[in-house]
């Protein structure tokens, strides 16, 4: 991950941030539209079944998630392509 930003806090039930997420993937050939999948992990390194996916931006793997909420400072990074 290149850049991570945090936003808002909400403690209704779950205290969540929201975070713009922006980096590059690199490992052989990715190309623009190579699918990206964000896997949210507890503190045990454990996945929680919440996911947010987005896609390659160009053929040099810079990809981008706006406004996506954690409940846990760790996530799983996954590139299909």
């Amino acid at each position: 991950m290149n850049a991570c930003s945090g936003g808002s806090s909400d403690t209704a039930t779950t205290s969540t941030t929201s975070y713009n997420i922006q980096g590059y993937v690199q490992k052989g050939p990715f190309i623009n539209g190579t699918s990206i999948t964000i896997y949210e992990l507890d503190n045990s390194l454990v996945p929680l079944g919440k996911s947010f996916n987005s896609q390659i931006k160009d053929n040099t793997g810079n990809f981008t998630l706006k406004n996506v909420a954690f409940s846990f400072k760790y996530v799983q990074l996954k590139a299909d392509g």
